[in-house]
C-alpha cells in the first residue's frame, strides 16, 4: 500500500485521512437544537446509571426538563423519537426494538461511551454545562 501525503495546496488527491470521531463530532456541530437537546437528554440519563435501561419515555421526560431549563418549545414524543431515529442514523445512539420490521424503539443505548466526554464538550460550546 502507497502511502501520499497531502500537501497544503494539494487538489490532486482530495481524499484527506480524517478520523471518524472527528466526522462525528463535526456532524454534532452542525444538528438542529432539538437533536442536541435529545442526544443531551440521553448523557445524562446515561450518567446517572450507565446499566439502566433507557427508553424513549425516559428520554422524552429528561428532554422535557432540558427545553424548561433553556426555555425552548418543546416537541412531542414522536418528533423526539424522529430525532432518536436520526441521532441512531448518524452513530450518536443505537436502539433496540422488539422485532424485526418493528418501528418502534425498546431501548436507546450510546454506543460508543468513551466518546461521551467528547460530546460533552461540544454540547457544552452550545448549552453550558450539560
Amino acid at each position: 500500500m502507497e502511502l501520499i501525503e497531502k500537501k497544503a495546496g494539494d487538489m490532486q488527491n482530495p481524499k484527506v485521512a480524517v478520523p471518524h470521531s472527528e466526522i462525528i463530532l463535526n456532524e454534532l456541530r452542525t444538528l438542529p437544537i432539538h437533536s442536541k437537546l435529545v442526544l443531551c437528554a440521553c448523557i445524562r440519563l446515561f450518567s446517572k446509571d450507565s446499566s439502566a435501561k433507557v427508553t424513549p419515555m425516559n428520554v422524552f421526560t429528561e428532554y422535557k426538563k432540558l427545553v424548561a431549563k433553556y426555555n425552548v418549545n418543546w416537541l412531542s414524543i414522536g418528533k423526539v423519537t424522529e430525532h432518536i431515529k436520526e441521532l441512531e442514523m448518524l452513530g450518536f445512539l443505537k436502539c433496540t426494538y422488539p422485532r424485526m420490521g418493528r418501528h418502534q424503539i425498546r431501548y436507546v443505548l450510546i454506543p460508543e461511551p468513551f466518546e461521551i466526554p467528547r460530546y460533552i464538550e461540544v454540547l457544552r460550546e452550545d448549552f453550558g454545562k450539560v
